[in-house]
């Protein structure tokens, strides 16, 4: 199979970011689909109306850009600090909204700063302390967020 010395060497910063990348924003759907029938029940929401809530979602594919070039900028750990600081204070900050547009501004706030918490930041402390297991390095990082679920939730 190979030499795993890298792995032996390097274990810190690929445990890092597999934590980092599975513990964050990657969360958020699993978490919020928790909070959804509360929120939709709370808000008087209709389940056509917390669908058109993903939208917000779309707000990634600007995000990470940025997030990549902060990480850049001034690197990993204050980047990815940011993210995995707020994402509970967040979390909190939701169960406290008492409008849609309360919610509706925390997940956008959400969304934008903890976008530092993903593969974009975190995949490049792993990349850069591996070269010959780069590859399997980063596949054992990317595995750790969880995947999306098609079952979807049942409103109450």
């Amino acid at each position: 199979m190979g030499d795993f010395s890298e792995f032996r060497r390097h274990w810190r910063p690929l445990l890092g970011a597999f934590i980092g990348m599975g513990s964050a924003l990657s969360l958020n759907s699993y978490i919020l689909s928790i909070f959804a029938p509360y929120l939709m029940k709370s808000f008087g929401w209709s389940l056509s109306q917390w669908s058109q809530l993903g939208m917000v979602q779309m707000l990634i594919m600007f995000c990470l850009p940025i997030a990549g070039w902060l990480t850049d900028k001034f690197g990993v750990r204050p980047v990815a600090a940011v993210g995995a600081l707020s994402f509970p204070v967040f979390l909190v900050a939701i169960t406290y909204a008492q409008s849609t547009g309360a919610y509706l501004a925390i997940y956008i706030a959400q969304t934008v700063i903890c976008s530092t918490t993903t593969s974009t930041v975190y995949s490049r402390v792993v990349a850069a302390s591996y070269t010959a297991q780069r590859g399997l390095a980063l596949g054992i990082s990317g595995s750790s967020p969880p995947r999306y679920s098609a079952t979807p939730f049942r409103s109450t």
